[in-house]
């Protein structure tokens, strides 16, 4: 193969007239036209051109500007080459519950799930690729080098960190998940009472689609119900066709498997506007490793807020359609961000003033109320 010893950037199309098979690949990558690799398949990117907008990428000309050698130049016409990647906003959604725990405590679920999407404080754990490498030597002088034999991702374990809230709802549900898996006294997966035994029918694979059967800690409730892509039921109905209540929920039972007590989170890493994507990942077959009950010690004079990181066990995905994923989470997350158009509200036509002191202001809100004075005509 030619080298290179002119200065000039090393480019596929330079080897073009010597190297056919490189002509080639050139030609494949657009070089030859003067055109950027196409990047349609890259890290930053989805298999949907819909979603496809949504993923921060950087397009600009790396070899238009020398950057950092011989100063910095942050004139106006440089300025588009430096913007820097800044974290700091970050969402984490609960892709799919235990759904043992949907069905023996449904309201505990729906409330952590909400709690852990909009209350954490802090995502930990995902750690960088590894390579690893076997040592070739040879030579009189014994010399060698390395060559690249695997790569590893490194992150098996993330950290969730919460502030514990009074009535202790963060423990008490993952109490429940980890002793349901595995009860602390019998070491039986009991399911909380939940798990299917040969007394009853199976009522669901967890597949998309409608099941039906009887049984239930409830006795002997007839249910069908669906169960969309996620393995999420959607809705139940009993033998006349009407829609069961929440409490319905629980007179099913599900077979003892690793897809009924394990979750699946969705976390992407968001650009500064929030409206794009820079990063995104899905942590698959998750499970909490520990609840923390330190925190009910004792020490004289502690008044502190209590914080608990919440280690899961995890497998992490990275792809295009993990993207595609994150990318429908965004879009769905109707949040405002500017803070001139905050609304706390208050029913308007329910405000009365009545007298221009402090303490003779009377407040009839829908959602505030607070009465202070006598009130005047």
């Amino acid at each position: 193969m030619p080298e290179n010893r002119t200065g000039t950037q090393t480019s596929f199309a330079n080897f073009g007239a010597t190297d056919p098979t490189l002509a080639s690949v050139a030609s494949a990558y657009g070089e030859n036209n003067g055109q950027t690799a196409n990047l349609g398949s890259s890290m930053q990117s989805t298999p949907n051109s819909e979603t496809d907008a949504y993923m921060r990428r950087n397009t600009k000309n790396f070899k238009e500007l020398s950057y950092f050698i011989a100063g910095i130049d942050v004139t106006d016409q440089n300025l588009d080459q430096l913007t820097p990647y800044i974290p700091g906003i970050a969402r984490l959604f609960m892709h799919k519950e235990p759904i043992f725990m949907q069905i023996a405590f449904p309201t505990q679920t729906d409330n952590f799930k909400s709690y852990i999407e909009t209350g954490y404080k802090s995502v930990q754990g995902i750690n960088d690729l590894s390579a690893s490498a076997e040592t070739i030597q040879g030579g009189w002088a014994n010399q060698s080098y390395e060559i690249i034999t695997s790569v590893e991702d490194q992150t098996s374990e993330i950290t969730i960190g919460l502030y514990e809230q009074t009535g202790s709802p963060v423990r008490e549900f993952l109490e429940l998940w980890i002793t349901g898996i595995r009860d602390p006294r019998s070491g039986v997966a009991h399911y909380h009472g939940v798990v299917e035994t040969p007394k009853h029918k199976t009522l669901n694979d967890g597949t998309a689609g409608t099941y039906s059967g009887y049984g239930g800690i409830n006795g002997g409730m007839r249910n069908v119900f669906t169960y969309n892509d996620n393995g999420q039921i959607e809705q139940q109905f009993d033998e006349n066709n009407n829609a069961r209540t929440e409490f319905a929920r629980s007179a099913m039972y599900v077979p003892y498997g690793e897809k009924y007590h394990t979750a699946e989170f969705v976390y992407y890493d968001l650009d500064p506007t929030a409206h794009y994507i820079e990063y995104a990942c899905m942590f698959a077959h998750a499970f909490p490793k520990s609840v923390n009950k330190d925190q009910y010690n004792y020490s004289s004079g502690e008044r502190s807020p209590i914080e608990v990181s919440v280690p899961f066990s995890v497998m992490k995905y990275e792809s295009r359609y993990i993207n595609d994923l994150a990318v429908r989470y965004l879009i769905k997350d109707q949040l405002e961000y500017n803070y001139l158009n905050f609304d706390p509200l208050y029913k308007k036509n329910g405000l009365t003033h009545q007298s221009a002191t402090d303490d003779d202001i009377n407040y009839d809100l829908e959602l505030a109320k607070s009465t202070a004075g006598t009130a005047t005509t």
